[in-house]
């Protein structure tokens, strides 16, 4: 019953979607690496579409303090041998564009870094401790979806009858968000989501500055939630926007964006222009004229982008880490939600 009752949700929004190509190839990509899989791999990896699994979702190094074992279920990178490694990384790659795929495996890679760099080992870092589950079959008919999940790194797919029609929740971070020394000095994972925020900030004017600017920093993004907070939006309106700050935000909004598939960013930001554009919000926290700790919002009608860099790196330099998550208000792991709310 409550599979039946996920796929009748899923198929209005699905019926919003532009067409595209990246649901084929997440179908290809989805079957070919079940089809790596043993029979106990299989029952690692596949979940009934109706599962509460599929909306059980974190970024953080989940693990048991006991025995130091990651409680995160799926089939871990780890427990795959090369070909079904290879198999396991076409399908991110289905779900990510160029820039995006090569920005996934860094901070998949960045794990070890962390490990190094950590005098208080309380969390287990392992590049093979990411996760892939499968919801459903994978079908040009019907409503399947899968997951990638692992510390800093989260993406969700929902397709119905060949179609992407759910991308969200994605989460990308990256401590240190700037490598302050050793061969890496000076590497950025995720420069554009941190530096196009303050220069839309510092292109406001002082009236704007004061109705985007709040008193405290945002409290750390939300996981294991279902759905996207629907509170109403604050900070600045775009609606009394120049087309100078205008064009920040939009250009913002996809440096998010281009990290997943571009045919589905191409639908998101049909989405974001129909929603209308001067119905966002802009609401920062912070110094923005240095990488002091900061945080952001951007919220409208369709989508709730959370960013929070206000926390110390592995080393205790301050505003250095960052976490970023980008929701849809209407269609997160395909649940049809209330819209600007």
């Amino acid at each position: 019953m409550l599979r039946n009752l996920c796929l009748l949700i899923v198929l209005f929004p699905a019926m919003l979607r532009a067409d595209d190509g990246s649901g084929a190839r997440m179908q290809k990509a989805a079957d070919d690496f079940l089809g790596t899989l043993s029979a106990e791999q299989k029952a690692k990896a596949m979940f009934d579409y109706g599962s509460p699994e599929r909306t059980n979702w974190h970024y953080i190094p989940l693990e048991s303090k006991e025995t130091k074992k990651s409680t995160r279920k799926g089939v871990p990178l780890e427990d795959l041998n090369a070909d079904q490694k290879k198999a396991a990384l076409e399908l991110l790659k289905s779900g990510t564009s160029p820039e995006g795929f090569k920005l996934a495996q860094a901070i998949m890679e960045r794990e070890l870094f962390i490990g190094q760099l950590e005098e208080n080992k309380s969390w287990t870092r392992k590049p093979g401790w990411y996760f892939i589950s499968v919801y459903g079959t994978p079908s040009d008919k019907g409503t399947w979806g899968w997951r990638w999940e692992g510390h800093h790194l989260v993406l969700n797919y929902s397709i119905t009858n060949g179609k992407v029609m759910a991308q969200t929740p994605f989460f990308f971070g990256a401590n240190p968000a700037t490598v302050v020394d050793g061969p890496k000095k000076g590497e950025r994972l995720l420069p554009g989501c941190e530096e196009t925020a303050r220069d839309l900030f510092l292109k406001l004017d002082e009236k704007q500055q004061a109705i985007a600017m709040q008193k405290e920093h945002f409290p750390d993004v939300e996981g294991t939630k279902a759905t996207a907070p629907t509170k109403e939006p604050i900070g600045v309106s775009a609606k009394d926007f120049t087309p100078v700050q205008r064009e920040l935000l939009i250009k913002l909004i996809d440096s998010y964006l281009e990290r997943i598939p571009a045919d589905v960013a191409e639908a998101e930001r049909t989405a974001i222009r129909n929603a209308g554009i001067e119905k966002l919000h802009f609401a920062y926290t912070g110094e923005a004229k240095s990488a002091r700790p900061h945080t952001y919002r951007v919220q409208g009608p369709s989508l709730f982008i959370h960013y929070m860099c206000d926390q110390s790196d592995p080393v205790m330099n301050p505003g250095n880490h960052i976490h970023s998550v980008y929701r849809s208000l209407t269609t997160d792991f395909g649940l049809l939600l209330p819209s600007g709310k």
